[in-house]
């Protein structure tokens, strides 16, 4: 019999040699990419905390209404306390480099700078920065911060007693380079206006002062709002949304450039519990449950509000 012939294989030609390359490239990622995702999601809560939420806004981006997108968000304590943005949770979430003994528990930013009430679970010290850069700390409780919108001046209110009685608080004014303080006076939530007038949040009401002069008028006067108040400012600080402690609905109030007047411009009717926040079309609220957060929309034309967005974790505030 004739001897058996083979035909001889061609070598695989160069466009085969970059789809095999491609092919194995792809392969090694999605090993690396799962692994990584495992040891984030079992050895690091806090990060894996924010890649969840990514993950749930990417979900939701199609959607979610626009405003939404430059949002950053801040994360119960017991999720770790950070903040992080839909863009890029890993930056954002670094960017004030807070390790697992302290935590963000309140979040402001205007004109490109950022400020933040950080607390210490160790020595249980609270303490103010702009731009990570420490002005003031102590172990009075410390609560609701505000940035000028020139970014000059940083508000908070702090405890001087029992954070539980409304008279303990007082509202703090510093110089947002020296950390120098430049007012004191009662209330236990504030809003910059414009560069050089605060609102106050007291148990008179709504209160306007003139930091420079110490010159003061109540805006709206209301004696049942308390340190549990739910209360948002937009961005532009022409909107204050407010939940009327007396029947409960949430009411937007339009405040003039110089605080002079104020006028209902919506009502919605928004459960109990969680925050709020305010734009120039919308109020959102966020709500814990027993499996996390639930992110609602309200137009402030009116009508119902609908759940947009949930995750498992806590998110405690949402600024624009």
């Amino acid at each position: 019999m004739p001897p058996e012939y083979t035909l001889p294989t061609a070598p695989p030609s160069p466009a085969h040699r970059i789809v095999r390359i491609v092919a194995i490239v792809i392969a090694v990622l999605i090993v690396l990419a799962v692994g990584y995702f495992f040891f984030v999601l079992n050895y690091q809560p806090e990060r894996a905390a924010a890649v969840r939420l990514w993950v749930s806004a990417h979900v939701h981006q199609l959607t979610d209404p626009k405003e939404l997108k430059n949002v950053v968000y801040v994360l119960a304590p017991q999720d770790g306390g950070r903040i992080y943005t839909d863009a890029n949770p890993g930056a954002s979430a670094t960017a004030w480099n807070v390790d697992r003994n302290r935590t963000i528990s309140d979040y402001a930013r205007a004109d490109g700078a950022a400020a933040a009430i950080l607390y210490t679970r160790t020595s249980k010290v609270f303490e103010v920065a702009k731009d990570m850069k420490p002005l003031v700390s102590s172990a009075s409780f410390k609560r609701s911060i505000a940035l000028s919108p020139d970014g000059t001046k940083i508000a908070y209110a702090e405890a001087k007693g029992n954070p539980g009685l409304p008279f303990s608080w007082q509202v703090v004014v510093l110089d947002s380079a020296s950390g120098k303080e430049l007012y004191r006076a009662p209330g236990f939530t504030v809003f910059f206006l414009n560069d050089g007038t605060v609102l106050r949040l007291t148990q008179q009401g709504v209160e306007r002062t003139t930091v420079a002069t110490k010159e003061n008028a109540v805006l709206l006067k209301d004696a049942s709002l308390s340190p549990v108040t739910r209360v948002a400012q937009s961005a532009d600080r022409s909107l204050l949304a407010l939940t009327d402690p007396k029947d409960g609905y949430t009411k937007v109030y339009g405040v003039s450039a110089t605080g002079t007047t104020v006028e209902v411009k919506s009502q919605q009717s928004i459960p109990a519990g969680g925050s709020i926040a305010v734009s120039p079309q919308s109020v959102y609220w966020l709500s814990a449950t027993t499996k996390g957060s639930e992110l609602w929309h309200y137009p402030l034309t009116g009508g119902d509000g609908k759940m947009i967005r949930s995750s498992d974790v806590i998110v405690t505030k949402l600024v624009f």
